[in-house]
């Protein structure tokens, strides 16, 4: 009897991030995801999805935001279509970009300088 091991050894896999308040929160990291065929679709939030496909033997991650169309979600122009070989370098950057864009410990503080100055 072969028996498929299950993804994880009967806890759910979650993982601690921190939020807006500084706060760590356990986010369950297979809720909305689900597999069909051959894809892979991540909800992201009731608009934004990412889909691993296949297309042409090639796979793309596919970065989308979806429109409602009485009741069926249908994808929009507004997304893109990445090949596992530019995914793999946006990863690799990913740390710089948010380095980047975060504000500074400098900019949460006040500042000193009088409003008149």
């Amino acid at each position: 009897m072969d028996k498929k091991k299950a993804p994880y050894m009967g806890k759910k896999p979650t993982k601690k991030v921190k939020t807006d308040e500084g706060d760590d929160e356990k986010v369950d990291l297979l809720a909305g995801i689900s597999v069909n065929d051959d894809n892979v679709t991540i909800d992201l939030n009731s608009r934004k999805k990412v889909c691993i496909r296949k297309f042409r033997k090639q796979t793309l991650i596919d970065i989308r935001e979806y429109w409602d169309d009485k009741g069926e979600l249908k994808p929009t122009k507004k997304g893109i279509s990445l090949t596992t070989e530019v995914w793999t370098k946006l990863k690799a950057h990913i740390k710089d970009c948010l380095l980047y864009t975060s504000p500074s410990p400098r900019d949460r503080q006040k500042s000193r300088m009088p409003s008149s100055a």
